[in-house]
């Protein structure tokens, strides 16, 4: 403590600190310079850290019995390395008269692959301040984040994800997921066109190049954004629809503090929902505006 009691950080707080940032540095060297993504940036990192945090010092207010200060903290830290590897490939194919041009992401590989980054800094740089114990927990967390769909709702999962998860697996995982309820509609369109310009390269490519888009490419473009913003609705009603069976694991008091977290679902909803009917009557220079694709 120092003088006025003033509670000096600990060992492990100033190790997860550090750790944060090079995860944050790490990611934008590799995915913020020439050929930047722009969904798995440090933007969406940060705002995962920041959705876990709340969620589990929700968690650690209602249950301490499920939830202690080390491990409050090395669920920050599985959430700032849980996508430090974004391993992509580019995918050509034919659609009518033009070639669609795509990134794919290696889903399941990259969040292995961004696990063992983790340990091995752990190992090497944490300075013997993290347990053997610790390196599994991390494993477990980042793994429960691999994405996957689900059709029946219409939006994304994370099938890893038990009953059985550990606490820390279910923060981190809710979090990453979490942008439709948590952050409501401003924030949830402004991610789905992150989302949406990372996967449709060939936009971007056609908006930078020097030769002109014919109307005909123009019109190919407009019916891929409208389609992808008219999903987007669904994509949050699903989350809604499946948030209760998210939250199974967790005893009753901790799901109590976590339910208030995410009261945004309607507001996301509805947002969703007008912004498409905006996109409508939009020009294709309005709509790649609209999507971000200029900025």
């Amino acid at each position: 403590m120092r003088e006025g009691g003033e509670r000096l950080p600990d060992t492990l707080e100033l190790a997860v600190e550090a750790a944060k940032k090079e995860a944050l540095a790490r990611i934008r060297e590799r995915y913020e310079g020439e050929d930047a993504l722009d969904y798995h940036n440090t933007r969406h990192t940060e705002k995962v850290v920041r959705r876990a945090s709340a969620i589990l010092a929700a968690i650690y207010t209602a249950d301490r019995s499920i939830l202690d200060e080390r491990r409050l903290r090395l669920g920050a830290f599985a959430a700032a390395w849980h996508d430090v590897i974004q391993d992509c490939q580019i995918n050509e194919a034919a659609d009518g008269a033009f070639t669609r041009r795509t990134r794919k992401c290696f889903t399941g590989a990259n969040e292995v692959a961004s696990a063992e980054e983790a340990i091995r800094y752990m190992r090497e740089e944490g300075g013997g301040t993290f347990r053997p114990e610790d390196e599994e927990i991390i494993r477990q967390v980042i793994l429960a984040t691999v994405p996957a769909a689900d059709f029946k709702e219409g939006t994304m999962v994370q099938a890893n994800l038990t009953p059985e998860s550990d606490v820390l697996a279910r923060a981190v995982a809710l979090a990453d997921l979490g942008c439709a309820g948590m952050d409501g509609p401003e924030e949830f369109v402004r991610e789905g066109n992150a989302v949406f310009r990372e996967d449709a390269i060939d936009i971007r490519d056609a908006l930078r190049s020097s030769e002109s888009i014919s109307r005909e490419q123009k019109d190919f473009f407009v019916k891929r954004m409208l389609a992808w913003s008219r999903v987007q609705e669904k994509f949050a009603a699903g989350r809604k629809a499946l948030f209760e069976a998210e939250l199974e694991g967790l005893p009753e008091e901790a799901r109590r503090a976590v339910r208030p977290l995410f009261s945004k679902f309607d507001e996301s909803i509805a947002g969703a929902g007008a912004k498409t009917a905006e996109r409508e009557a939009m020009t294709f220079e309005e709509l790649v505006s609209d999507f971000g694709y200029l900025r």
